[in-house]
């Protein structure tokens, strides 16, 4: 679908997903840093909107990103806790991911005969579920 080219685009930036630039900020300032100098060097400008999402709001990283959307005269909302969790849930819903693909191998390891019998539909539910895996006429 395209956009009538009477309604204005709006341009939207993930500081989490370029692992070189991580790295290189991480190298050449610190990683207090990876935030905030993705936003200069995207050119944050006045009335920008900056979103934040952080388990405790506390992390050195996502302080001086806030403190460089501000220097900036940005507009800033952020969310911890389990606010952030939720909205990042559902953003990885938007992109394709899975919670079981933030797993460590091990902790995959030790969830993989949980998942395998509810795909098989061993498991009891007070609500409505398909089961991928579930033989028919069962």
């Amino acid at each position: 679908n395209v956009l009538p080219e009477n309604i204005p685009r709006l341009r939207a930036v993930d500081l989490t997903q370029s692992g070189a630039a991580i790295t290189g900020i991480t190298n050449d300032f610190s990683f207090d840093h990876i935030f905030s100098q993705q936003m200069i060097n995207d050119k944050i400008s006045e009335g920008d909107i900056v979103f934040g999402f952080s388990g405790s709001g506390n992390s050195g990283n996502v302080l001086q990103a806030f403190n460089t959307a501000k220097n900036f005269n940005a507009h800033t909302e952020t969310y911890t806790g389990i606010a952030a969790r939720v909205i990042q849930h559902e953003y990885d819903h938007i992109e394709g991911i899975l919670f079981t693909d933030k797993l460590s191998s091990l902790k995959k390891r030790l969830i993989k005969g949980k998942l395998n019998n509810i795909s098989k539909g061993k498991v009891d539910v007070d609500y409505r579920m398909k089961f991928p895996n579930l033989k028919k006429g069962r």
